[in-house]
């Protein structure tokens, strides 16, 4: 290989290699700007040309029209002389475009802008596109209104507008953005924010008294800005948000359905696992979320199917899922804490609405009563006087009168007595019951005094007066066939027996206590009087509110409900409390921490000196780095094709060539070491001259790597390349023997009979044989030479009929 460039052949690699940095140099570089020119008209097609819009609005594709009717409306109505662009739709978003008249380019209509089409159907955000427009983002609310005057007092700068956590810097021109940003750039770096922060839920118990002492302590240090920005209570927003979830979730869970699984032995659950629960008197299923386990006890949840049959079915079998499918794990029950709290509300609406007929009817009937038991003397009166005709009947009948012949007067004295004394008693007994019934009734609502209370005095009372009423009735019935009895010597037992029955109830009456049923009177009539105090219909209008406020929502839902405020607060983090307070350049970075430390003595607070903002391109100017960043990958890609191209076809020839050279006086490893080296170096040469030449740059690779890139390219390509150009052995092997140079053999054997490139063109000088057919070349060359024809032609004759060479 030193031979053949000690020959000058290096002049004709050099060439090659020059040749195909710049053409393919020229090829990257076409490349690149053809992906300029066709991304350039995409971009102007989706946002317009630079300056031309000012706002992208972006809405659902499915409400596209609706909006753009929509957005028009809003724009001929509050900003006319604007223009309304629909863009193309990107991920299922339409766009459009809007461009405001440049006098009405201000700040109050640019904030006001994207606020106007907030309620448009199918509304998704806004972006700005006004330019030319620095943005500074990542502002603290507390510093934005600073750091805009200070902006606004940049030569250049036409105005300044918020843009959520940003603030967008709008200049005259487009000559003005550079300055005005190195401009913001020194600003930014000047003001300084002293970030206090606590750990992850930890807070001051006065943030703000530890802000203003901060302030004061600064303020002893130097006389520059120092000011409290900090936006108390707004980290107290997400945690009111969170403890309001925490009770939602459980309040949703006292709703939930539950099940209480016992497993079978060897069984284990675990919170998290999912169950089937199968009842054989119902054709539903249940899915369970097991939430706790204790032994052979769990708890779940149920997250899908109908509770409304389970609650009544005994119990479920218990059945696994997943690996454990249709495996029976237990046995289970099922409560829903819903249910029964609609049960109890039409419960206690049904007892208000009892509770009102019990007012309204019990009153009358207490009347009632209280007249019926102050007859109690008639009653009295009344079974005297029946005392008194049973003896007189009883006395005629055993003194011997005889049957059927005894005064009608006796016998119709006798039945008017008892039928008097009947009907006051029925009455008397009927009173007492309605009594005994309404102290019941008012027992269920009112609290009674411990006490014997009505319904002991009055009961024994009652089966007496009924008992004596039925024989005193029957007696009365029979007086009419008083011969009959009397033949059959009955009737002396009849009278005697309701005669001993009047007497024994005349002693009850004597010996019940009437004053203890007046007490029971006045006692009830006082419940009564607290019933009909009671607002019974605002109680039943609250129970039917309550009713109505219950969450209208089935188990399963409730189940999914929880699970998902679960999700949230577990992917939910609050911060710890923080304190921000802007400084200015005169206060220095020491003094600084050292106040901070101060004042948040006793905390585990973090202290920061952070920038109160960062400087970053626009929408497009983003989308022209990521078009900057295609167009150096095309020509990179293309840079890398041309190198390998130019490898496989023209330099593959030459390592070949230098395989073949002096091959019986090489060793064997330099007949593959030389060809590597060569197109190895070669290979680098080539794609980093191409890379810099071409001038493009891609991000992630440097020139050196796309060296190394080449390197390997050659690398790989060197060992094939007595198969990709295949050099003659014979005639290399006879020009040599005539002692022809390499350097001739390349121009006038090897170059001219290789693949068709660059280096067949650069070459064509060179060639002093280009008529002769190609196998004449080494006959004619030992013509030229003079006395080793013969030698020269038996070494050609023993090569010639050879393509290749053995590698």
């Amino acid at each position: 290989m030193l031979s053949l460039l000690r020959e000058g052949f290096w002049r004709d690699i050099g060439l090659l290699v020059l040749t195909g940095i710049v053409v393919g140099a020229l090829l990257a570089s076409g490349a690149a700007r053809i992906s300029d020119t066709y991304f350039g008209t995409t971009v102007d097609g989706i946002i317009g040309r630079f300056g031309e819009y000012d706002l992208i609005v972006h809405v659902r594709e499915e409400f596209k029209e609706q909006a753009g009717r929509e957005i028009s409306r809003i724009i001929q109505a509050e900003y006319p002389g604007a223009r309304v662009e629909p863009s193309v739709s990107v991920a299922g978003r339409a766009n459009f475009l809007i461009a405001l008249p440049d006098k009405m380019r201000t700040q109050r209509n640019l904030e006001a802008l994207s606020r106007a089409f907030w309620n448009i159907p199918g509304a998704s955000g806004s972006t700005f596109i006004i330019e030319p427009r620095a943005v500074v983002s990542g502002v603290e609310p507390g510093a934005a209104s600073f750091l805009m005057d200070q902006i606004n007092k940049i030569d250049g700068v036409r105005f300044c507008f918020r843009d959520g956590a940003s603030i967008g810097v709008v200049t005259w021109s487009l000559e003005d953005l550079p300055k005005v940003t190195a401009e913001i750039r020194g600003l930014l770096h000047r003001y300084r924010i002293l970030d206090l922060r606590l750990p992850m839920g930890q807070e001051f118990a006065d943030a703000p008294a530890v802000g203003a002492e901060l302030v004061e302590t600064l303020r002893r240090h130097s006389h520059g800005l120092v000011k409290d920005i900090t936006s108390y209570g707004r980290n107290s927003d997400l945690k009111d948000l969170m403890a309001t979830l925490a009770e939602m979730k459980k309040f949703l869970q006292y709703y939930a359905a539950k099940a209480t699984i016992t497993t079978g032995q060897g069984v284990t659950l675990k919170p998290g696992d999912t169950v089937i629960l199968r009842s054989h008197g119902t054709a539903s299923e249940l899915e369970v979320e097991i939430r706790e386990v204790n032994g052979s006890r769990a708890t779940g949840m149920v997250i899908a199917g109908d509770v409304q049959e389970a609650v009544n079915s005994p119990s479920f079998a218990v059945y696994g899922t997943g690996d454990r499918k249709d495996a029976r794990l237990g046995t289970a029950t099922v409560t829903s804490e819903r249910q029964r709290l609609t049960e109890a509300v039409n419960q206690g609406i049904a007892l208000v609405k009892e509770l009102e007929v019990t007012a309204s009817h019990g009153a009358d009937a207490l009347s009632g009563a209280r007249r019926t038991i102050e007859m109690y003397d008639d009653v009295l009166s009344q079974l005297v006087a029946a005392q008194r005709a049973l003896e007189t009947f009883r006395d005629g009948i055993v003194g011997g009168r005889p049957p059927g012949k005894e005064p009608a007067r006796d016998k119709d004295l006798l039945k008017d007595r008892l039928d008097r004394a009947v009907g006051i008693v029925e009455r008397f007994a009927s009173s007492l019951e309605t009594l005994d019934f309404l102290d019941r009734q008012l027992s269920e609502f009112i609290p009674q005094e411990p006490g014997p209370g009505l319904s002991r005095n009055a009961s024994a009372l009652v089966r007496a007066l009924t008992a004596w009423r039925d024989r005193a009735r029957s007696l009365s019935r029979s007086l009419g066939a008083v011969s009959d009895l009397a033949e059959t010597g009955a009737l002396p037992g009849v009278v005697s027996g309701v005669l001993d029955a009047t007497n024994r109830l005349l002693v009850e009456l004597q010996n019940a206590d009437i004053g203890s049923l007046k007490q029971s009177l006045d006692r009830m009539s006082s419940d009564l009087n607290k019933l009909r105090e009671l607002d019974t219909s605002a109680m039943l209008s609250q129970l039917e509110s309550i009713k109505k406020s219950l969450p209208n929502i089935r188990d399963e839902q409730v189940g999914h409900s929880v699970k998902l405020i679960e999700s949230y607060m577990g992917g939910q983090v609050i911060p710890g409390e923080r304190i921000g307070i802007l400084i200015g350049p005169e206060i220095r970075e020491r003094d600084a921490l050292m106040a901070a430390r101060e004042a948040t003595r006793g905390f585990d607070v973090a202290v920061n000196l952070v920038p109160p903002g960062m400087l970053e391109p626009g929408l497009r100017s983003e989308v022209y780095r990521v078009m900057k960043e295609a167009r150096s990958a095309i020509a990179t890609l293309v840079a890398l094709v041309f190198a390998f191209l130019s490898l496989f076809i023209d330099h593959s020839s030459i390592a070949s060539s230098i395989r073949c050279f002096g091959r019986g006086r090489k060793r064997p490893w330099r007949l593959q070491l030389e060809p590597a080296l060569y197109m190895t170096g070669t290979g680098a040469i080539l794609t980093s001259g191409i890379y810099l030449v071409s001038g493009t740059r891609f991000s992630w690779i440097t020139p050196y790597q796309m060296a190394a890139l080449g390197g390997l390219m050659g690398l790989m390509l060197s060992a094939i390349s007595h198969r990709i150009n295949p050099v003659n052995a014979g005639e290399v092997e006879a020009c040599e023997a005539i002692g022809m140079p390499y350097s001739s053999i390349m121009r006038e054997i090897i170059i001219p009979d290789a693949r068709p490139g660059i280096l067949q063109l650069i070459n064509r000088v060179n060639v002093r044989y280009s008529g002769r057919p190609r196998e004449n070349h080494a006959v004619s060359l030992n013509r030229a030479g003079g006395s080793r024809w013969p030698r020269v032609q038996q070494a050609g004759q023993a090569g010639g009929g050879s393509r290749g060479i053995a590698g």
